[in-house]
Order: structure tokens, then C-alpha cells, then sequence
């Protein structure tokens, strides 16, 4: 045994130790085993590590966790050619110090097989074995086996298959194959009569739990190991688990129990219509009784079972293994409603909650009845409009009473006296009627409940709100109201008319020293005063202050001018829902007592009114005055300008006078007033408010006509009109022009000039310059070819002929005014005229016609006498009488616009 150093500082000792180990091996790698296993042996607290690899060299460590002296763990390194199944020997007695050896041993090839309970082979099946801990093996394959090579001895293999393991224990020299094999596992579901039964589910649990199928013709099978396994079945949401060794009973069997739950009424007949559900880790439908019953095979398990009928549901929970009868039982619930003298009372509604309201029944003799499952419920009476909750478990007491209270609502005026007539309501979801009190009280069986009451008397309501229950009697009392009137000096006033609102207008009464009175509710109201035509509303709560009074306000209406001065013969009005006189200024001022409302006041003076809305009752003087407005007349200069005539309207046309020095005043109310200025035959209206500008002015305008020719040089006497009412001289024309003072309007202006005329109508307000032009009118005669020709003779016609003149080379012109004119043309004792607008068409043709005798016979024609006719003459067109040489009779022809006529 070599002996090795205790400690190493760096890695190069290690080096030095490594290889110093390698030598050693090999020096005794000629020794027997059995020589070097027992030496292992001798070696006290020896510790032994398996080698096994197939590298050339396999580097060995052993790492020594032992304390040494400088804290540090100790580290052994040794290299092996893996000839064979090595030990590594470690010795670390205290005596020797530490050391190792290796030592060869002999080895076995080891077969694992995995089969099913046919033989057949299983693959995938994981295998370990025991040897200083648990060790890879390896995994079955096709053939259901693995190998390996082991040092000989007794190990404990492990296989893991389906997520299940089996331990055997083998010495490896006896036998070198170890063999596991399966267990064909069959799980079982029967019901209650041993039929099977599909759709079961089936896990099994090997540290977890693993499915291991749903039974089909009532089985499930799988190859397992054979250990004891927890299976568990599920059927109808429910689970059952069975603990069993399959290798001692490989059948695991299940069966179900067949459930009978039953509903009985409280006279142990059958009901139906019952709905059943269970739990099982949550509630699933079971059934409806049928015949007061309804079954289900379930698992042999402690469930909840859930009856619901009639709208209620009762719990029971049972091990269906030890009873499988689960019963249910209703009550017969009894609800009766009783008066307060313990009389039965009919119509009372009954309803139940659970889960919500339902209808129980109507009470008959004062009960009515019903089978309920045995809970506690909430039952409601409803009578004369009003409910009552009580809630009862009837599983205890299955009658439910409810009872009225005999309610009396009175009425008493403010000295006790009990008053008839007030109607009474109550309400309950609703207003509803309670009576009329007669005696001054009404009585009614009511719910004990708290209600509003309501007393209607004069129009007017009033509520207490109060619980029955507690105190049964209802009292209303009146409150003797008085309404006065009083003037500003304090002084009482009649004749003021009253009325209080309540849902309406109602009339109170008139007061007669000052004050009217009346027995009302204790409410507040809105009172109305109605005096001198105006109302005056107060609201107040008698039943704090029983007393309302009124007060007018002397007010003042004054008139003044623009200096402030007085000013009588003002009419005064004023308005409250009409209007009313309030009176003739006298000195200024005229006064009257008014409620203190809000009035518009009227003030007519000089033919004008003026309004102003005022509360009297924040400022009592009405103050009005008057302005003084000037009206001016200057022309376009700036000069004043007289004689011009003012008129207003106020309603209608009033004068205002007429300008000295251009100008007129006048005292006036200030509003806006339409001004009208007459002057020249015209006139101009302004419309002014004059509380604004007080001076209104009136300007003429320069207005200017203007008769130009054709070409713009000015032409004179050109004789000018203006209408405005009618027509009146404006002047004729000098250098072309003539001109006037205007107001500026509209008017229509008419030139006259070469016995012709024209109008234009035109704004001097926009453009005080018209503009008349003539038209240079020409006037050609040409012959059939188109020829010019002289000695024609033209005339025009402008309410009567005149010359035109005579044209030379063909053409003769003359200035025109624009309009439209017959124009007459005389050529060899022939003529012709044309209507013509020379506006659009300033040239004016005439054409003449070659007239040829076709015989050569014709020698006259008639046109203002018989005139000689010679062949191919040219002549207007027109109808002519000619005669013949040839005895052919004289005859008319019609020498049409053409440029030939051929005649006989």
C-alpha cells in the first residue's frame, strides 16, 4: 500500500502525485484479484468507487471533504485503462493516512427484460439498478430487453413502465436476466343489477394520477405492473376510488347504486313536477318526479340532493351506499288575513319569495293554502291596495296570519269643531281612495303599515305620513287664514279681489274693511291680489303665519320737456293684461295707487306715445320727457334752404312745420319717427329715433341733365321734365347742360329735342348726372342692283312728320333721340316707310324694285296722279295702278320687295 502525502498547495504536486499513482498501478497491476480485494479489505474505513468507461484513459477523481489543517478539501487524480471492472480504493484511517488502490473484479452481462402477461415484449420500459445509490440501466427495446455489464454480485433492478415502477432483487452470477412483467389490468363499471356500464372514466395513480381510459361494454384494460394501485372511477360527474393489489386480483370493479329520490306531500301523496338536482363538485340535473319519484345510478357516494318545487328548493345531503332513498316532504302551508275585530277577510292577495315573488293565492274565508317544501319564507298580503311582509319558516309553524287595523282619519277646523266634506286618500304604490269625511272622520281596514295620508279640503291637500301599527288615528286640522289690503298712508282698502293657488286659481273672497278670511289646510299658497286691474301674488305657509297682507304704492307719472320743464294734456295709460287710464297730467305729475308690481306706462303727447316698464315697486316716480327736434333743409352746398314742408307720422301724418332758415323744431317723445321733407314737388322721408340724434337733416342734390349728339359735343335746347307726381319744368339745355336742386330720389326725367323724346329713370341719390345721347340716324336709298341714289325724299314721324331730308350720293343723316320712328322715303312719285329702333339699328334702307313690261304696253303708272312709266324703271315697293297702251284694262300690282316685278 502506498502511502501519499496529507497535503498538496499547488497543482503541480498534484501532477507529481497523479503520476506517481500511474506507476504504482502499473507495478501491480500482475497481482491477483482476490490478493488485491482482500487487501482493500484489511484497509480500515475503506470507501469504493465503481469505474467503467471505454475511453483509453479514464482521469478518476475522489474529492475528501475531511477537515485539513488549512481548510481546504483534499483531492485525489487517477488515471485507468479500463480493461476490465475496476474498484477504487480509498483509505482514510486516521493511523495510515490517506491512500488509494485499484482493484480489478469480475463482471457478468446482465439482461433486463420487460413482457406483457402474454410474454409478449414490452419496449420503452426504463430501468435502474442499486449500487451506492440508483443507477441508468437503460431502455426496453423492440424486443423488450437491455443490457449491460456489471461487476458480479446482488443488485436491486428497478422498471418503470406506465408511469409505474417494480423493484427485484437478483444475484447477477445466479442469473444473469431479470425478467418484469405486466399484469393485464381490468377495470369494471356495473350498475346496481351487475349490468355493465359504458362511459365510465378511469385513472389510476402512481405518484400522480394518469388516465387509464372509459369503460366500453362496461370495461377499460392496461397492461400494468403489478403493484398496488389507487384507481378511480368517474360516472355521472361523480368519482369512487378503489385501492387494490393487481398482482393478487387483477379486476378492479366498480358498481353503482340506484338512487331514488321521492317527493310526498304533507299528506304522503305523490307530487310531481318536482326538479332534482346533485352535487358533485357542482349541481347537474338528476330528473323530475314522475309519480312523486325520479331515479339515477350514481357512484355509492355521499351527495346533496336538491328538490325544487313550486319555485323553492330544499337541500338534504345522504351516502346513497347505506340508504339510496332520498325523501323529500312539503308542508301544507296555510296564510290567513283577519280585520281587527278577528273577522276573515276575503280578496287579500297572497304571494311567496323565493328567489323572486310568486303567487301563493286569494284569500276565501280568509285563507287560502298551498304544499311548499319546508323553509323559511317571505310571505306577502296584499289588501286595499297595500302589502305586508312576514317571514315564517313553516317547516315550524306552517300557518301565516296576517291582520288589519280599523284606521279613522279626522278632520277639525282652528277651534276644534270636527269639519265635513274633506276627502281622503292614502297612499300604497299609488293615491288611492281611503273615504269622505262625514261627522268629520272616516274609518277603513288597512295593513298595519306605515302610510301617507292625504286630506284634500278647499282645493288644498295636506299628508301626514304615520304607521297604523302604532296609532291607528289620523287627525287633520284647518287654519282660519286672513288676506288684507292696505294703501301706502296704511289705510284699509275694499274691493281688493282674492284668490289662492292650489292645483288652480280659487277664488278666496273680496275684502270688506281691508280683509277676507277662510279655514284652509296649513300649506303654503300662493295668494293673489287683484286691484285697480293688476295682481300681486305672495306665497306664504299659513301654518307658520295665517296672516297675508297686501299694500299698494301711490305712483307718480311725470311729463317734462328737454329744458325740464312741466308740461301738461299728457295722457297717461297704463298696461295690466290691458290697457287702462291712469289719468291727464295737471302741473306734470298725475298719481294713482297701484299694487307694487312691474307696469309698462303709456305716455301720449303731441299725436306720439312713448312706453316705459317699471317696477313701481322698487322706484314709484315715472319720469317721461321730451326732446326738442330740429329738422334741416340744406342743398348740396351746405345753404339752408327754405320753404321746405315738415310733416311726421305718429300713427298718422301730423305737420312739424316749415324751415325758416332751413331749419323747423319741436318738442317731441322720444321714439323713432319717419320725417317727411317736401320741397320742389318732391319729397324724402327719414326715419329717425331722435331719443338718438334729435336733429334730422335733409339734403337736395345738384342734379344735372346733360343731350350730347353721337359723337359727345353738347347739344342745346334740349327741353328737360322731371316727374314727381307729375311733371314739372326742369329747364332747357345751354352748352348741353341744365341743372336743379333735388331731393335725392327716384325720378324719371324726359328730353325733348327735334320733336322727338326720351326718358330715363334714374336715382339722384346714387348719381346725380343724367346722361342723354342722340343716335346718328342714315338714311340710303338704293336701287335693285344695290346702288346708291339720289333726289330721295325722307321724312320721319315723332307725333307728327317731319323733314328728314333729301340724300345725296345716296344717303342723308340726322341726330336722333334713341327711340324707335317710322321713317318715309318719296322717290319718283313713288314711297315707302319703315319702322325701325335705331337704337339697335342706327341705318335705315330703302330698296327700289326694276319694274319691266312684259308687252312693252305699259305707259303710266298712278302715284299721287298718273305719272309716265318707262321700261325698266326703278321704283319703291308698294301697290300701283299702271295703264296699258294695247287696250288691256288698267290694273294694280303689287311691287313686292324684290329686286324685279314684271308686269303685263
Amino acid at each position: 500500500m502506498l502511502n501519499i502525502p496529507f497535503m498538496f498547495k499547488n497543482r503541480f504536486k498534484i501532477f507529481i502525485l497523479i503520476a506517481f499513482i500511474f506507476i504504482s498501478i502499473f507495478a501491480s497491476g500482475c497481482a491477483e484479484n482476490n490478493d488485491a480485494t482482500k487487501a482493500s479489505e484489511t484497509l480500515p474505513q475503506a470507501q469504493q468507487f465503481m469505474v467503467d468507461s471505454s475511453d483509453a484513459d479514464t482521469n478518476v477523481k475522489y474529492y475528501a471533504d475531511s477537515e485539513i489543517p488549512d481548510g481546504h478539501s483534499q483531492e485525489w487524480e487517477k488515471n485507468v485503462t479500463p480493461t476490465a471492472i475496476h474498484k477504487i480504493v480509498v483509505d482514510d484511517s486516521e493511523s495510515t493516512g490517506r491512500s488509494t488502490t485499484t482493484v480489478p473484479v469480475g463482471n457478468a452481462s446482465i439482461t433486463v427484460k420487460l413482457q406483457d402477461s402474454m410474454d409478449s415484449p414490452i419496449i420503452d420500459g426504463v430501468v435502474k439498478y442499486y449500487s451506492e445509490g440508483w443507477n441508468e440501466f437503460g431502455t426496453t427495446d423492440e424486443k423488450g430487453q437491455v443490457k449491460k455489464e456489471l461487476p458480479i454480485g446482488t443488485y436491486q433492478f428497478r422498471m418503470t413502465y406506465e408511469n409505474a415502477s417494480s423493484d427485484i432483487s437478483q444475484d447477477i452470477e445466479a442469473n444473469a436476466t431479470v425478467v418484469f412483467s405486466t399484469v393485464n389490468t381490468t377495470v369494471e363499471l356495473r350498475d346496481s343489477t351487475g349490468n355493465l356500464m359504458d362511459a365510465g372514466s378511469v385513472k389510476y395513480y402512481s405518484g400522480d394520477w394518469y388516465d387509464l381510459g372509459t369503460t366500453t361494454d362496461g370495461i377499460v384494460s392496461r397492461e400494468l405492473l403489478p403493484n398496488t394501485y389507487k384507481f378511480r372511477m368517474t360516472y355521472e360527474h361523480a368519482s369512487k376510488d378503489l385501492s387494490q393489489d393487481i398482482g393478487a386480483n387483477a379486476t378492479v370493479a366498480f358498481s353503482t347504486v340506484k338512487t331514488i329520490v321521492q317527493l310526498m306531500d304533507s299528506n304522503n301523496n305523490s307530487l310531481d313536477a318536482g326538479s332534482v338536482k346533485y352535487y358533485s363538485g357542482d349541481w347537474y340535473d338528476l330528473g323530475t318526479t314522475t309519480d312523486g319519484n325520479v331515479s339515477r345510478e350514481l357512484l355509492p357516494n355521499t351527495y346533496k340532493f336538491r328538490m325544487t318545487y313550486e319555485h323553492a328548493s330544499k337541500d338534504l345531503s345522504q351516502d346513497i351506499g347505506a340508504n339510496a332513498t332520498v325523501a323529500f316532504s312539503t308542508v301544507n302551508t296555510i296564510v290567513q288575513l283577519m280585520d281587527s275585530n278577528n273577522n276573515s277577510l276575503d280578496t287579500g292577495n297572497v304571494k311567496y319569495y323565493s328567489g323572486g315573488w310568486y303567487d301563493l293565492g286569494t284569500t276565501t274565508d280568509g285563507n287560502v293554502s298551498r304544499e311548499l317544501l319546508p323553509n323559511t319564507y317571505k310571505f306577502r298580503m296584499t289588501y286595499e291596495h297595500a302589502s305586508k311582509d312576514l317571514s315564517q319558516d313553516i317547516g315550524t309553524d306552517e300557518t301565516v296570519v296576517f291582520s288589519t287595523v280599523m284606521t279613522t282619519v279626522g278632520l277639525r277646523d282652528s277651534n276644534d269643531q270636527l269639519v265635513d266634506a274633506g276627502s281622503v286618500k292614502y297612499y300604497s304604490g299609488g293615491w288611492h281612495d281611503f273615504g269622505t269625511a262625514t261627522d268629520g272622520s272616516v274609518s277603513r281596514e288597512l295593513l298595519p303599515n306605515t302610510y301617507k295620508f292625504r286630506m284634500t279640503y278647499e282645493y288644498a291637500s295636506n299628508d301626514i305620513s304615520q304607521d297604523i301599527g302604532t296609532d291607528e288615528t289620523v287627525v287633520f286640522s284647518t287654519v282660519m287664514t286672513t288676506v288684507g289690503l292696505r294703501d301706502s298712508n296704511d289705510q284699509l282698502v275694499d274691493a281688493g279681489s282674492v284668490k289662492y293657488y292650489s292645483g288652480g286659481w280659487h277664488d278666496f273672497g273680496t275684502t270688506t274693511d281691508g280683509s277676507v278670511s277662510r279655514e284652509l289646510l296649513p300649506n303654503r299658497y300662493i295668494f293673489k291680489m287683484t286691484y285697480e286691474h293688476a295682481s300681486n301674488d305672495r306665497s306664504q305657509d299659513i301654518g307658520t303665519d295665517p296672516t297675508v297682507v297686501f299694500s299698494t304704492v301711490n305712483t307718480t307719472v311725470q311729463l317734462r320737456d328737454s329744458n325740464g320743464n312741466l308740461l301738461d294734456t299728457g295722457t297717461v295709460k297704463y298696461y295690466s293684461g290691458g290697457w287702462y287710464d291712469f289719468g291727464t297730467t295737471t302741473d306734470g305729475n298725475v298719481s294713482r295707487e297701484l299694487l307694487p308690481n312691474r307696469y309698462t306706462f303709456n305716455m301720449n303727447y303731441d299725436h306720439a306715445s312713448k312706453e316705459i316698464y317699471q317696477d313701481i315697486g322698487t322706484n314709484a316716480t315715472v319720469a317721461f320727457s321730451t326732446v326738442n327736434t330740429t329738422v334741416q333743409l340744406m342743398d348740396s352746398n351746405g345753404n339752408s334752404l327754405d320753404t321746405g314742408i315738415v310733416k311726421y307720422y305718429s300713427g298718422g301724418w301730423y305737420d312739424f312745420g316749415t324751415t325758416t332758415d332751413g331749419n323747423v323744431s319741436r318738442e317731441l317723445l322720444p321714439n323713432r319717427y319717419t320725417f317727411n321733407m317736401n320741397y320742389d314737388h318732391a319729397s324724402k322721408e327719414i326715419y329717425q329715433d331722435i331719443g338718438t340724434n334729435a336733429t334730422v337733416a335733409f339734403s337736395t342734390v345738384n342734379t344735372t341733365v346733360q343731350l350730347m349728339d353721337s359723337n359727345g359735343n353738347s347739344l342745346d335746347t334740349g327741353i328737360v321734365k322731371y316727374y314727381s307726381g307729375g311733371w314739372y319744368d326742369f329747364g332747357t339745355t345751354t352748352d348741353g347742360n341744365v341743372s336743379r336742386e333735388l331731393l335725392p330720389n327716384r325720378y324719371t326725367f324726359n328730353m325733348n329735342y327735334d320733336h322727338a323724346s326720351k326718358e330715363i329713370y334714374q336715382d339722384i341719390g346714387t348719381n346725380a348726372t343724367v346722361a342723354f345721347s342722340t343716335v346718328n340716324t342714315i338714311i340710303e336709298l338704293r336701287d335693285s342692283d344695290g346702288n346708291l341714289m339720289d333726289t330721295g325724299s325722307a321724312k320721319y314721324y315723332s307725333g307728327g312728320w317731319y323733314d328728314f331730308g333729301t340724300t345725296s350720293d345716296g344717303i342723308v343723316s340726322r341726330e336722333l333721340l334713341p327711340n324707335t320712328y317710322r321713317f318715309f322715303m318719296t322717290y319718283e312719285f313713288t314711297s315707302n316707310d319703315i319702322y325701325q329702333d335705331i337704337r339697335t339699328y342706327p341705318k335705315v334702307v330703302f330698296s327700289t324694285v326694276k319694274v319691266i313690261s312684259v308687252s312693252g304696253a305699259c305707259t303710266h303708272y298712278y302715284s299721287a296722279g298718273w305719272q309716265i312709266f318707262t321700261e325698266d324703271m326703278e321704283m319703291l315697293p308698294g301697290s300701283y295702278k299702271f295703264s296699258f297702251a294695247d287696250e288691256t284694262p288698267d290694273a294694280y300690282y303689287n311691287v313686292e320687295a324684290s329686286t324685279t316685278k314684271n308686269i303685263h
